[in-house]
């Protein structure tokens, strides 16, 4: 039924048939430890509390649920850091997306980083743009809302991700930033996930809505 009402008001051209020269998406899930003991309990009460939501693939209230993922995504901070040392090691130009402003902001104090967040004036977005791409820094921090659309950052081949955005769309217009005109390698993207069921309920569930979107729009009607 969805397919059909979708090809009665929809004109739909692939990426592959525009641009069938842009190289393909390759994804990898890491599975971070480090969560504090508090933040623990806090997500072990919050499974608990909606566990019954949790079943029938759905997600806790957002108001709720908002501050454990800022909380998550700060407590990824280190494994974050470590992969970029090991990048910075590898001479490997690196972004690093995060839905919130803590990791991005903790990348701010590396030498060689410059970020865009919702503070970054449009200019000085295109500088730092224009900087990475003539391969004057060794990477850049985004937040997903400031960073994610518009830009191009074809200097690198691989992204990391410390967070999702709620919005399945956002995170792949983000991933774009790297696969666009002028792109030669396959780009790789890394998503970290904190080792607990309901921070990997929220990346399954994020999976599941692309794949679900794209079966919608894709199925060919007879």
């Amino acid at each position: 039924l969805v397919p059909e009402l979708l090809r009665r008001v929809m004109l739909r051209r692939c990426r592959d048939e525009v641009l069938p020269d842009l190289p393909k998406k390759s994804y990898t899930t890491l599975v971070c430890n480090g969560i504090s003991s508090e933040l623990r309990k806090k997500l072990d009460n919050m499974y608990d509390e909606y566990q019954e939501v949790i079943d029938m693939e759905e997600l806790p209230p957002f108001e709720a649920f908002s501050g454990l993922r800022a909380d998550l995504a700060s407590s990824r901070i280190p494994a974050m850091l470590e992969l970029v040392e090991s990048h910075e090691e590898e001479e490997v130009p690196l972004i690093v997306f995060s839905a919130h402003r803590n990791p991005i902001i903790e990348l701010g104090k590396r030498d060689g980083w410059e970020i865009i967040t919702g503070d970054t004036k449009s200019e000085e977005r295109q500088k730092i743009v224009n900087r990475f791409q003539a391969g004057e820094l060794r990477g850049v921090g985004l937040t997903i809302q400031a960073g994610g659309v518009g830009l191009t950052l074809t200097k690198a081949w691989k992204a990391i991700f410390v967070d999702l955005d709620w919005t399945p769309a956002l995170n792949q217009q983000a991933e774009d930033r790297l696969c666009r005109i002028g792109q030669t390698r396959p780009v790789e993207i890394v998503r970290l996930v904190s080792d607990h069921v309901l921070d990997k309920h929220i990346l399954n569930l994020l999976s599941s809505k692309i794949s679900l979107f794209e079966k919608a729009i894709d199925q060919k009607i007879e």
